[in-house]
């Protein structure tokens, strides 16, 4: 078997390919080969691994994901969920901000506070998708897809889904998510972020959820700006004509980081803010490892997809997190910020008056740069 996927209804739309030459794959019962170089990856059933994860980078010990695969294909991927961690409304604590552009964030920093039942759940995450032209035909990549919230939310309206995980267990329950959910447009694989195994210009939408600012740290040892350049320069070219990236990610100087919090794992007290030299030397004292889960201003998110030959870019404020945005307020539209703006105002005085100073901070331009969370839509833009 070469090149084709294991489901029919989306081996007539995808074909699978080594990241490395573009090649076919040559498919055997318990691996894939790339017949140019030799090289050879494992499949978990019909899921080709084409990641080799170096560390328990996920929010659950991968030995101990075998018990809740095992609990997904008998009780369903639901209520293995709630096994794990609790009953829809159980709540972790976790730091987070309050503001006119950050509601309360009960994800960040909590370990466990993305995997509350009713996150994984939430088809909500998904609704940005409606700031892009997608049809039934339309070829999707999830990449960093996760427990599947929203490749399972998307999979009903487009043609075909690719949805990818560095850890091949997440890959696995994803399949299983599918499966129950009868979604047969779904294709789970396990693989880093910088390898995408589709032949170019395949995608019309490709989508990257807190996935940029971590390619940093994957195995390509080069500077992390420049490997963030290399990730974004591959998805473009796998993305069709007129197709587009969504990037949900953190803004470096976010209000609520300028005060202290942190947005990485290192947790150091205002390390998103440090000059990169200090950050990284900071971290290796403290931590260990270097720091290299770089974030950005609007400038700088601008000058690196600019960088990486991408065209038009359209940048949200996403409410009250970029993972789980409830709210996506274009920064270029005073009005809409100004409709925004009143609905908070209108419980208190002490709320008006925010509001009123929210508005005016907006229109001068400064709000759009401090807004903590941020949805970002690139158009792929001309050749080059």
């Amino acid at each position: 078997m070469t090149g084709l996927l294991v489901s029919e209804s989306v081996r007539r739309k995808l074909e699978f390919v080594c990241p490395r030459t573009g090649a076919p794959l040559h498919w055997d019962e318990t691996e894939i080969t790339c017949p140019s170089t030799g090289e050879r990856w494992e499949r978990a059933g019909d899921i080709p691994v084409l990641s080799r994860p170096e560390d328990d980078r996920g929010e659950i010990p991968r030995g101990e994901m075998e018990s809740l695969l095992r609990d997904a294909e008998t009780l369903g991927w639901e209520r293995a969920l709630s096994r794990r961690f609790g009953e829809p409304g159980d709540r972790v604590s976790a730091p987070g901000g309050d503001g006119v552009l950050c509601g309360p964030d009960t994800e960040s920093g909590a370990p466990l506070g993305e995997l509350r039942v009713e996150g994984a759940a939430d088809s909500s995450r998904a609704d940005w998708r409606f700031l892009l032209p997608l049809t039934e035909t339309s070829r999707v990549l999830d990449m960093g897809a996760g427990w599947g919230e929203v490749t399972t939310a998307i999979a009903p309206e487009v043609g075909v889904i690719a949805a990818s995980d560095e850890l091949p267990e997440k890959a696995r329950f994803l399949e299983i998510r599918a499966r129950q959910s009868g979604l047969d447009n779904v294709f789970p694989y396990a693989a880093s972020v910088q390898d995408i195994p589709f032949p170019d210009g395949t995608f019309d939408l490709v989508i990257l959820r807190g996935e940029l600012a971590k390619a940093g740290l994957s195995r390509i040892r080069r500077n992390p700006r420049d490997v963030q350049k290399l990730v974004l320069r591959n998805i473009r070219r796998k993305l069709a004509p007129g197709g587009h990236l969504y990037v949900a990610t953190e803004n470096r100087w976010g209000y609520p980081y300028l005060y202290g919090m942190s947005a990485d794992p290192t947790h150091i007290r205002g390390v998103n803010r440090m000059p990169r030299w200090l950050a990284g030397l900071l971290s290796k004292r403290r931590t260990g490892p270097e720091f290299r889960m770089y974030t950005y201003g609007l400038g700088g998110y601008r000058r690196l997809f600019r960088a990486a030959g991408f065209g038009d870019l359209r940048f949200y404020a996403a409410v009250p997190t970029c993972r789980a945005p409830r709210e996506l307020i274009p920064l270029d539209r005073p009005t809409v910020f100004d409709w925004y703006a009143e609905r908070l105002g209108v419980d208190r005085a002490s709320h008006r008056w925010r509001a009123v100073v929210a508005k005016r901070a907006f229109r001068i331009g400064l709000l759009p740069h401090l807004a903590p969370h941020l949805g970002i839509v690139a158009a792929r833009g001309d050749e080059r």
